[in-house]
């Protein structure tokens, strides 16, 4: 006995399915393609009003813009300064012991979080200017002026702070106060120096002023800390001082930070 319906209908139903099945990998195909075109990366314009800082690469790592600079001249790059529309960052290495700045042939790796680059409306990041180690610059001439008015500041600013520590240090072989009292008197003379030079100081000299006071105070208190400890320890010229004539520590620490002012006054 035949059943025609029914295998008719066996026959449709396989037919049916595969048809959905079909449609169903599609759509999953479309939706996949979809999400992966919006997660893509597009990352911004950059801007280079520079011809030596030549931009090597860019990429998204993390949360963070990843741009990588070239250094092509034959000077040392010493600051550097980009612009994300509303706001400006970089890097200035005098303050730096350990590196001079970028050497010619060098790469520098620049992170940029994500939240300060507006990818949505594709923001250009500029590279304003570039100072290198003879006093010269590239690029947006008034990014460069403020640059060497923030380290006119912090020159200005060290010639009194270096007194301050010169006196404080040869005050301590005569002053009966206790170290931590010295110290706090220090902090305090250095905290109310003026951040003014002239009547009407540019932001860079201003910014330069403080930075010599927030740099000095962090060493102080390390030193207040004991943090400095291992410095001096390792200091060849610290060790054969007090090898020659025992000194105090506060007295050592801070003839030790003298030295590190003239380290980097020198450069400017």
């Amino acid at each position: 006995m035949k059943y025609p319906n029914r295998v008719e209908g066996f026959v449709s139903l396989p037919i049916i399915f595969l048809g959905s099945l079909i449609l169903l990998l599609v759509g999953a195909s479309l939706s996949t393609v979809l999400v992966k075109k919006s997660k893509q990366f597009n990352p911004p314009v950059v801007e280079n009003r520079t011809n030596s800082f030549r931009l090597v690469s860019e990429e998204k790592s993390g949360d963070n813009l990843v741009l990588r600079f070239e250094n092509t001249s034959r000077a040392i790059v010493t600051a550097y300064t980009l612009s994300l529309g509303q706001q400006t960052i970089g890097a200035d290495f005098f303050p730096n012991a350990a590196q001079r700045g970028v050497a010619p042939g060098t790469i520098e790796e620049v992170r940029i979080p994500l939240v300060n680059v507006s990818l949505a409306s594709r923001q250009a990041v500029i590279v304003l200017t570039v100072v290198f180690d003879d006093h010269t610059a590239e690029g947006d001439f008034q990014a460069a002026g403020l640059i060497f008015d923030r380290r006119r500041g912090y020159a200005t600013q060290m010639k009194r702070i270096r007194s301050l520590l010169l006196k404080a240090a040869q005050s301590e072989d005569e002053s009966y106060a206790e170290p931590s009292t010295l110290l706090r008197q220090l902090k305090d003379t250095i905290s109310s120096l003026s951040e003014q030079d002239g009547d009407k100081p540019s932001p860079g000299l201003r910014s330069g002023l403080n930075f010599a006071k927030q740099w000095t105070l962090k060493l102080i208190e390390r030193l207040e800390s004991g943090e400095m400890d291992l410095e001096l320890q390792q200091s060849g010229r610290i060790i054969e001082r007090t090898t020659a004539a025992p000194t105090n520590r506060t007295k050592t620490g801070l003839e030790y930070i003298v030295e590190k002012v003239d380290e980097i006054t020198v450069k400017l």
